[in-house]
């Protein structure tokens, strides 16, 4: 079982490499109604890496999006539902399909776990 160090930089700072390589190939071109599909993907890999990771359910968007994919705008925010990962270990956030809330993001949305739950009405675990 290969374990890994998280308490030196070095290491901590591969975590975080790896975890993004992960993610960034993950990512779908055209995220909209993929987050939970990815997530899950996400979490499979993180798992047969040993890095325990949590799939989350959000729900109800708080912040305005007007750069959001326009299926989205149909929708009231209060109704918006989305699939993340969260690596607790890191206190970390990984939002892999954030570009359908903003098509100027690329790549995967890193963030603090604390940072990313003041966007939402509720998380679930």
């Amino acid at each position: 079982m290969r374990t890994v160090d998280r308490t030196a930089s070095t290491s901590s700072g591969r975590l975080r490499a790896t975890i993004e390589s992960i993610v960034h190939d993950l990512v779908p071109r055209w995220p909209f109604d993929r987050c939970r599909e990815t997530s899950v993907r996400i979490v499979t890999d993180l798992s047969r890496l040993d890095i325990p990771s949590v799939l989350v359910q959000h729900t109800g968007h708080l912040v305005d999006r007007p750069r959001a994919d326009p299926r989205w705008m149909r929708i009231p925010r209060s109704s918006w539902t989305h699939w993340v990962v969260e690596i607790p270990s890191m206190g970390m956030h990984l939002d892999a399909t954030f570009a359908q809330f903003d098509h100027d993001h690329e790549g995967p949305r890193i963030m603090s776990i604390e940072e990313a739950v003041t966007e939402w009405t509720s998380t679930y675990r």
